[in-house]
């Protein structure tokens, strides 16, 4: 599971330097095969449901490629998987996200990163 996260991540990663997304290595960044570290994390939105995914009963995972810029905050997302119905309520919120800003050698630097934003109708703590 690990290994086909990190293939799609790096095949969309690849997709956005031939857009003109993102650079193909950020210059001197670092790549995380998952998500940063949870407690790295020091403001999250949560998103909001739309009426229709409500009314419909949709729950699930929103996963997005993100660059995280020298000062912690979400600079590029690129939807990797998710619920049409979820995903703009999922983009706007984690757009929003704050972290630590990534350290390389003690100095702050850009990172690639997974993303997931979690839809559960009834929320539980950890959210």
């Amino acid at each position: 599971m690990a290994m086909q996260i990190l293939t799609r991540a790096l095949f969309a990663l690849g997709a956005l330097a031939s857009a003109g997304g993102i650079a193909e290595s950020p210059p001197h960044g670092i790549r995380y095969s998952g998500n940063l570290p949870a407690q790295d994390l020091i403001y999250k939105v949560l998103p909001t449901y739309s009426l229709a995914a409500k009314r419909a009963r949709i729950q699930g995972t929103v996963r997005f490629l993100a660059v995280i810029d020298k000062e912690g905050r979400v600079a590029n997302l690129r939807l990797i998987s998710g619920h049409p119905l979820l995903v703009e309520s999922a983009q706007a919120a984690a757009k929003q996200w704050i972290y630590k800003p990534p350290l390389l050698n003690g100095a702050p630097t850009e990172a690639i990163t997974q993303l997931d934003v979690n839809f559960t109708l009834y929320p539980t703590i950890e959210q």
